[in-house]
């Protein structure tokens, strides 16, 4: 999920500078075919109730703006990219059944 809101928030980030209208990819099917602007996509999505689909994406650049794809690939590199061992990792996300989790000193 966290890729496909990076891929794209890259998208939508080059509509956004280039103020232009462009047609979007099949990352975005409800716009198949239609050239939008950043801001046309933006009324598009909202008015016909599919936001949440690219509200993640639309809120990165909305916070970044001109620092969008540095901060998106700061992420992907230190986050999405990383493969950590458990020794290196300050935590550890696992799912939690009937078992205490007897692996690790403290289940919480």
């Amino acid at each position: 999920k966290l890729r496909l809101i990076l891929s794209q928030a890259r998208e939508l980030f080059h509509l956004f500078v280039n103020g232009s209208q462009s047609k979007l990819s099949c990352l975005f099917p409800e716009v198949s075919g239609l050239c939008v602007t950043w801001d046309s996509f933006n009324l598009h999505i909202r008015d016909s109730g599919i936001g949440g689909n690219y509200f993640p994406a639309i809120d990165l650049i909305k916070k970044y703006k001109g620092q969008t794809l540095k901060k998106l690939d700061i992420f992907q590199e230190e986050v999405l990219d990383k493969n950590y061992n458990e020794d290196e990792a300050n935590i550890i996300l696992s799912t939690c059944h009937c078992a205490k989790g007897a692996e690790w000193n403290n289940v919480f």
